[in-house]
């Protein structure tokens, strides 16, 4: 499966709010992680405000081995 830019290899983890897959990101051809929120959780505004700020939380993080954040579209 595929969507915006990434090409999903395979289910890593899940969780309470959704899945964690690695992918690969298509333009630049390097594996990334990709957590996807729950469809019923989305809708609701709580949920998707949680989701929000850990995102805005993980971007803010830099390591040579680290992890960055790219919102959905």
């Amino acid at each position: 499966m595929s969507f915006g830019g990434f090409r999903l290899l395979r289910q890593l983890g899940q969780g309470g709010m959704g899945k964690v897959y690695l992918a690969e990101q298509e333009s630049l051809q390097r594996k990334v992680a990709i957590k996807v929120l729950r469809r019923d959780l989305a809708a609701n505004p709580t949920a998707l405000a949680r989701f929000q700020a850990e995102s805005k939380t993980i971007a803010q993080l830099s390591h040579a081995n680290g992890i960055g954040s790219r919102r959905g579209q």
